[in-house]
């Protein structure tokens, strides 16, 4: 499962829709709504109990509940109020229509988002398409349909989480979507909603025993590399040829001789990692302005 920061972000953009109030001009200054979720962040972050509730507690690992990818029967008096909020995932989203958030209400109330009042679906027939608050559209889907119909408050929400390189890779050209969307929900920082796959924060406290402690004490390997896309655009493949022309660099998943299991983005393989290696290599597939690869997010957690 995708880690902590992208589970809070998803759950900040989502209570954005039901704490702003949808007017008829289908365009809102982007000012407001990173405004907006400043203030939700910040909120959340000063609690020092915060909890997502897909994040066991033990491991930190990312598990959302089984019943939250399973949308539940809403009731027609709950349908029917004009508060809440409805948000349509249209097409799917790595295989998945839940955005891996869960579906329906609860999973808005259980991660304490300060308005809960929206109802999360994948299901097109559930709500009329003149009903709708949001539809959420993956760029990077096979499905490029569009519902029949429209509604003039409703807004159409663009979302991706990779650089655009890669929707090249599965043939999709943007330039037909041109004038549709109302929002963007991608990495990017000048997004409407922006959703990096992770952030670097400060610590509140220093951890002392950090001081002068050797991180590679014990490990015998020098470097490790986790990739499966052999041929990108950003050519890290000739960056980790060069290297090994003076270091060993051991390279695991489709691209190298070596595996993890039968994923190699699991914790026994990091622990594997953070065992024997003093370094790990982190290489965007694509360079695009401010695209970060969640490798990198993956290895700091």
């Amino acid at each position: 499962m995708k880690k902590l920061r992208k589970v809070l972000a998803l759950c900040v953009t989502l209570a954005i829709f039901c704490y702003w109030k949808f007017r008829p001009d289908p365009f809102i200054s982007p000012s407001v709504l990173h405004a907006l979720q400043y203030q939700l962040r910040h909120q959340m972050e000063k609690r020092d109990n915060f909890t997502i509730p897909l994040e066991d507690q033990l491991t930190k690992e990312m598990m959302m509940p089984l019943e939250f990818a399973k949308e539940p029967h809403l009731d027609p008096r709950q349908a029917s109020d004009t508060n809440l909020k409805k948000i349509l995932m249209w097409n799917e989203f790595y295989g998945m229509t839940h955005m891996e958030v869960g579906l329906g209400q609860e999973p808005f109330i259980r991660a304490g988002c300060p308005i809960n009042t929206c109802w999360l679906s994948a299901n097109r027939s559930l709500f009329k398409y003149t009903e709708l608050d949001a539809v959420i559209w993956y760029a990077g889907s096979s499905d490029t349909s569009f519902p029949e119909y429209r509604s003039p408050h409703t807004r159409y929400i663009f979302f991706l989480l990779e650089p655009p390189g890669i929707l090249q890779q599965l043939w999709i050209s943007l330039p037909p979507y041109t004038n549709i969307f109302n929002w963007t929900l991608t990495y990017r920082l000048d997004s409407d909603i922006p959703i990096p796959y992770g952030h670097v924060m400060k610590l509140r406290e220093r951890d002392k025993n950090w001081i002068n402690l050797d991180f590679s004490a014990g490990k015998s390997k020098m470097v490790a590399w986790f990739v499966s896309n052999c041929n990108t655009q950003s050519g890290r493949h000739r960056v980790v040829n060069t290297l090994q022309q003076y270091i060993e660099v051991d390279i695991y998943g489709k691209c190298g001789t070596l595996s993890c299991g039968t994923h190699h983005r699991n914790w026994k393989c990091y622990e594997m990692l953070d065992k024997h290696y003093k370094f790990y290599l982190a290489f965007e597939n694509n360079l695009c302005l401010d695209y970060v690869t969640e490798k990198l997010f993956n290895i700091l957690e």
